[in-house]
Parts: C-alpha cells; sequence; structure tokens
C-alpha cells in the first residue's frame, strides 16, 4: 500500500515538473530602460522599465501573469509563492552594482523563480531622512521608479532527479519508522515476559 502511495506520489510529481516552463510577458507603462546590464549583459534580466505606475498595480499583473502555464494550448494553474527579501538581497542575486528598495521573489516550488526589484528614491529619502533627488531622469522625462525583472528558470533534468532522490528518501524514511515500531514492539514483549516471570 506504501509503495504504490510513493509511486502515486512520484508521478504526480513528474507532471508537475515536466509542465513548460512560464515566462511571463511583462508588461509595465513607462520607458524600458537600455541602460547597460538592463538588456543583454544580464542573460536573466527579462527587462527593466523607468515607470510612475504605483508598485501594488505592477505586482498585481505580474503574479496574474505568471501563476500559470500552458500545455498543449491548455491552461494550467501554478501555486505561486511570494517571497519578500532584504533589498540588499539583490545585490547577490542580480549584480553588486544593482540598487533596490523592495525586493520581491515570486517562486514556483522547485521549479523557477522571478524576482522583482524597485528602486524608489523618495521612498528611500523618506524612510531613511535623506536630502537629495526624489525622482529618476531616463529619456529626458522624470519617473518615480524602475523596476527590475530577473528570470531563474530551472533545468528539468535536475528537477526530476531532486525528485527522485526526495520520494527516495521518504521511502527509506518510512521504511527505518516501520522497522523502528517492530524494534519497539519487540523489547515491550520481552519487558512484559520479564515482568511476568
Amino acid at each position: 500500500m506504501v509503495r504504490k502511495i510513493l509511486i502515486f506520489i512520484w508521478v504526480l510529481g513528474f507532471v508537475y515538473f515536466s509542465l513548460p516552463t512560464p515566462r511571463p510577458q511583462i508588461k509595465v507603462n513607462g520607458y524600458r530602460s537600455q541602460e547597460p546590464g538592463d538588456t543583454w549583459q544580464q542573460p536573466n534580466v527579462l527587462a527593466a522599465y523607468y515607470t510612475n505606475e504605483s508598485r501594488e498595480s505592477i505586482i498585481d499583473r505580474t503574479e496574474k501573469a505568471f501563476n500559470h502555464t500552458y500545455l498543449f494550448n491548455l491552461k494550467v494553474p501554478l501555486y505561486t509563492i511570494t517571497l519578500i527579501h532584504p533589498p540588499e538581497y539583490a545585490k547577490q542575486v542580480i549584480r553588486d552594482t544593482h540598487k533596490s528598495w523592495h525586493f520581491r521573489e515570486l517562486v514556483h516550488w522547485q521549479r523557477e523563480s522571478l524576482f522583482i526589484s524597485f528602486w524608489e528614491p523618495a521612498l528611500r529619502n523618506k524612510s531613511q531622512k535623506l536630502t537629495g533627488r526624489d525622482y529618476l531622469i531616463a529619456n529626458k522625462q522624470k519617473w518615480q521608479s524602475k523596476v527590475t525583472f530577473y528570470y531563474l528558470p530551472s533545468s528539468w533534468w535536475w528537477r526530476q532527479l531532486i525528485w527522485l532522490v526526495e520520494v527516495l528518501s521518504l521511502a527509506l524514511i518510512l521504511k527505518m519508522i516501520k522497522q523502528t515500531a517492530k524494534f519497539n514492539r519487540q523489547i515491550i514483549k520481552v519487558f512484559k515476559r520479564s515482568i511476568k516471570s
């Protein structure tokens, strides 16, 4: 019975990890950055935009575009986990010169991640009581923020290999629990016999 359940779990994972990787179409109202590091220089940077659009609307639209994939033209939902990291973490993920004030990660468990970085000088200045320019200038216009999208996919083979190791580890743990329970029962029997005698 346990073996059948484990096989069923493995098959579910195999199907999940075999679904096509979603690559969301990024839509932001603003000016697309052409600066070094925002285009082809960083392979996993999808796009960077200067914008006056609110952070909430950008995140909401991006989450809706990222929480599904397509299989044979059928829309398949994917559960998205949202993580909010310290802004300093963006320097480790994107590049060491990257500026960020809000750094968020959208995760598909053990599959891929989409990082969204916001640089908002006005909020940074207000929060830290700093003086300086409260806006960004690009394409001869003023913008309240810059948003960068960084995509981190994973290999199909690695996903399947890790999943197989996890299922085999679970089978081993269950076997060890069963053997331990059997051993404990034997000890209890011996203990009861010794009391009777």
